[in-house]
């Protein structure tokens, strides 16, 4: 029977890593519909709550209603993050005020090795995947290098343990974007989107 619907949705949890979210709605014999709500566990784990027998309205009323509470938490989330913008442009002023804003080379400083790992992987959701290295260069970045030949991929400009800016190298951009800003709970497991509305993942394997 034919999927005619499939929607990814990431949630970013505040105190715990981000799961994903898909659904996929199932047509059935009769005019209704199943709905398969799979939650991501872990890379190698997932459940799957799964609700048959729904008729268009209450479909459609299942789905809205998730959306609008979603909605509701992202606008609660989008005021702290604009607060907290305006404290971030109101300190940087403070210390451009004095000339002794340097805070980017207190990052490279104080996150030297942080993203070192002999072996992150990437994706997005135009289907690429990289197996790569994150090496450190001493007073600058971390590089992310494919593991099978070495070439760059990316450098990491972090921006606190939790945020960093993925800045791509020639032939590596998405669809012309040359950078993502990426975020996470861990320092391990971080995901962005491009202004394109492709998905980025930068997961530290071992």
């Amino acid at each position: 029977m034919r999927q005619i619907l499939i929607f990814t949705l990431a949630l970013f949890a505040v105190t715990a890593s981000a799961q994903e979210y898909s659904y996929t709605i199932t047509p059935e014999q009769g005019g209704t519909f199943t709905l398969d709500i799979v939650t991501e566990l872990s890379d190698s784990r997932q459940s799957i709550d799964r609700t048959s027998g729904l008729d268009t309205f209450a479909l459609q009323r299942t789905q809205y209603t998730r959306i609008q509470a979603l909605r509701e938490r992202q606008a609660r989330l989008e005021v702290e993050i604009q607060q907290a913008q305006r404290q971030i442009t109101a300190l940087f002023s403070s210390l451009n005020g004095v000339g002794l804003n340097q805070y980017a080379a207190y990052q490279r400083t104080n996150l030297d090795s942080f993203y070192v790992a002999d072996w992150w992987r990437y994706s997005d959701s135009e289907g690429a995947i990289y197996d790569v290295i994150g090496q450190y260069r001493e007073n600058n970045t971390t590089v992310l290098r494919l593991q099978s030949d070495n070439t760059a991929v990316a450098v990491i400009v972090p921006k606190s343990p939790n945020w960093i800016r993925l800045n791509f190298q020639a032939g590596y951009d998405i669809s012309g974007e040359t950078y993502v800003e990426m975020f996470s709970t861990n320092g391990r497991d971080f995901r962005g989107q491009t202004c394109g509305g492709v998905n980025v993942r930068l997961r530290k394997v071992q």
